[in-house]
């Protein structure tokens, strides 16, 4: 290969930054995302690979109710990414057809529900007095 020609290459990789080396091997797709069978799939923007990786976007974690911080991040142009392949605890499916993924997760990690209760502001209910029902 012509010495001017490598130049060429070296220059062109020297110029692309990692991010967008990223963009190129995780293409970004629409999928519709079903946890843990529940049937209340909901659709995200994600980066996928062509070895199955699926990226969701951190945002989405929390939309989902998972805990951040779980598996591996990827910044891809300015937006940080998950791989949850990284981590066992989760098992993801994936149907091209459709354009959808199942994840499964453990139970530990979803973000544990919080319930918050406030003071009621209704008046406490008197017990009715017995009282006796005329005949008739």
């Amino acid at each position: 290969m012509p010495i001017a020609r490598l130049l060429l290459i070296a220059s062109l990789l020297a110029a692309t930054s990692p991010s967008d080396v990223l963009a190129a091997i995780y293409s970004e797709a629409v999928v519709e995302v079903a946890l843990n069978g529940q049937a209340d799939a909901q659709s995200f923007i994600v980066r996928r690979s062509d070895d199955g990786h699926l990226l969701l976007r951190e945002d989405d974690l929390t939309t989902l109710r998972l805990r951040p911080g779980v598996a591996a991040a990827v910044e891809i142009q300015g937006i940080r990414y998950i791989d949850l392949a990284t981590d066992p605890r989760f098992q993801l499916a994936i149907d091209e057809a459709a354009q959808r993924a199942t994840i499964t997760a453990a139970p530990e990690m979803f973000i544990p529900t919080q319930r918050h209760s406030v003071a009621s502001t209704l008046p406490d209910v008197s017990p009715a007095a017995p009282r006796r029902i005329p005949e008739l």
